[in-house]
């Protein structure tokens, strides 16, 4: 009833069903009490709708003074939970129809087979109060999180008719494991004989302890494969995994997320030998060219190895890692392994040594590993014994010590001198105290235009301290045996 008088009157209701019909009738004979306005409020309740067509056929209604019309029918459309009222008009008072929960299709009058809260779009993820994302799916994986910090995340449903309230918080804190190294580049240049330390730092920054592993690999091997994926329209079929000669997986890739999207990778492969590259599609009709253009390409040290795209579940690609040039006698290592708990650092001292090498350039890679990335350090070593002719062919008229440039410098600044004859030349650099600090240059000489270089070390590989030094020259003659010429400069060293 629509009233509290609590004098309204259904005097009997009733219903047939006949489940093979397919139909339901509901019947009931009501009296609006005297302090109503003629109205009777019916309600129906429909849970689990199965598909049927609602309808209203008003057969014999008594309301006050006024009969509406029998046979009369009244069909339910577009009203939603909660929505009442859906006037019937006739030549008497209104029959109103309430508090039904009745999820209808608004264009056939049938009843669709839908949730009590309404038809199912997405669900909408939050992070922090924040929209990240939507899923039809009930499971979603959150990236890019950063360590030791709390992340809460809420779900809500969409349906046609809204969004549902919030669940509640679930809230963590992610301790992925996650390692710094303080560099990318060690390089110095180096008289022959002569030795130099450096260090770097392994820093554990993440929140879950991890050992690693340090170890020294020669430049001649060709180990930097670069592989290039250019999704079709279905990019999380499409994964890849790298095996070794022994069939072991050391690295894998995807499943892919944007549909016509170049997605790129660098692998170091440090150990020479066979290695096999496979890319998988789940769906089995390969990245192209029913569902969109999707390609591959491999690179091992910037030349082509590999490409394709037209294949069913599978497709590899056989990789020759050939043999590099030799150890690396000249550079070792403070330590080769550790293990570090979150927040701890380990410091390893590396060590470049010029003893028996002629002059020239030599390259190498210092490699830390976990097992969960990698990261490559480039070595370079120079030796050189700083002494070059400037300008061959051509012979000064006489002795000159020229100034250093740069000047200031870090780390290396030339010095160029002229030697207009055959003559026996030492360059010194001494601090002011007098104190000399590096014998640069001892040796004969033919005559030219010279430079050396230094590196600002002492003469026991040590890196000197910023300021002011002083550089001399003093040439003697080969062919009177006399000293033929003295000259001193100054230079700044800045760090």
């Amino acid at each position: 009833m629509d009233d509290c008088a609590c004098d309204d009157y259904i005097g009997s209701t009733g219903f047939d069903w006949d489940p093979a019909g397919g139909w339901l009738n509901v019947w009931f004979h009501g009296v609006s009490g005297a302090d109503n306005d003629g109205t009777i409020l019916f309600p129906l309740y429909i849970v689990e709708p199965q598909g049927f067509t609602v309808t209203f056929d008003v057969t014999e209604t008594s309301m006050g003074k006024n009969i509406v019309e029998a046979g009369r029918s009244a069909t339910i459309l577009d009203y939603q939970n909660g929505i009442s009222e859906p006037p019937v008009s006739g030549n008497g008072d209104d029959l109103n129809l309430t508090d039904y929960r009745i999820p209808e299709n608004t264009e056939n009058n049938t009843v669709t087979n839908r949730s009590e809260c309404g038809e199912f779009i997405e669900y909408i993820i939050y992070q922090d109060g924040v929209q990240i994302a939507t899923s039809s799916s009930t499971d979603y994986s959150v990236t890019g999180l950063e360590n030791d910090t709390e992340f809460c995340f809420t779900v809500t449903a969409s349906y046609v008719e809204g969004e549902s309230e919030a669940s509640n918080d679930a809230c963590a804190t992610p301790m992925a494991p996650s390692m710094s190294v303080s560099t990318d580049a060690i390089s110095d240049t180096l008289m022959p004989g002569e030795s130099s330390g450096h260090e770097f730092t392994v820093e554990n920054t993440g929140g879950l302890p991890f050992e690693y592993a340090v170890t020294v690999a020669p430049s001649g091997v060709r180990g930097l494969l670069g592989i290039e994926i250019m999704t079709d329209n279905y990019p999380s079929e499409t994964t890849w995994d790298l095996q070794d000669g022994d069939g072991n997986v050391i690295e894998t890739g995807g499943p892919l997320a944007d549909p016509a999207t170049l997605y790129q990778w660098e692998v170091w492969l440090f150990t020479s030998g066979d290695y096999t590259w496979t890319i998988y599609d789940a769906y089995g009709d390969g990245i192209c060219c029913a569902y969109g253009e999707g390609w591959y390409n491999l690179f091992v040290d910037g030349e082509p190895a590999g490409s394709g795209g037209e294949f069913g579940s599978s497709e590899s690609v056989d990789l020759s890692i050939g043999e590099g040039g030799g150890g690396v006698d000249w550079l070792s290592l403070s330590a080769e392994s550790g293990s570090l708990d979150p927040g701890e650092a380990d410091e390893i001292e590396v060590l470049m040594n010029s003893a028996d090498l002629e002059e020239g350039t030599y390259d190498a890679y210092i490699v830390v590993s976990t097992y969960f990335s990698e990261h490559v350090i480039a070595v370079q070593m120079v030796v050189d014994d700083g002494v070059g002719i400037a300008d061959g062919g051509v012979i000064p008229d006489v002795f000159a010590l020229h100034q250093n440039f740069p000047n200031p410098f870090n780390p290396v600044t030339a010095l160029p001198y002229d030697v207009p004859e055959i003559a026996d030349v030492k360059i010194d650099i001494y601090n002011l105290l007098g104190q000399k600090v590096r014998s640069l240059v001892t040796g004969e000489h033919e005559p030219g235009f010279y430079r050396a270089t230094w590196n600002g070390k002492n003469d026991r590989g040590a890196l000197v301290t910023t300021g002011v030094y002083i550089y001399q020259i003093t040439a003697r003659s080969n062919a009177t045996g006399e000293a033929a010429f003295t000259e001193t400069r100054k230079l700044v060293l800045m760090k």
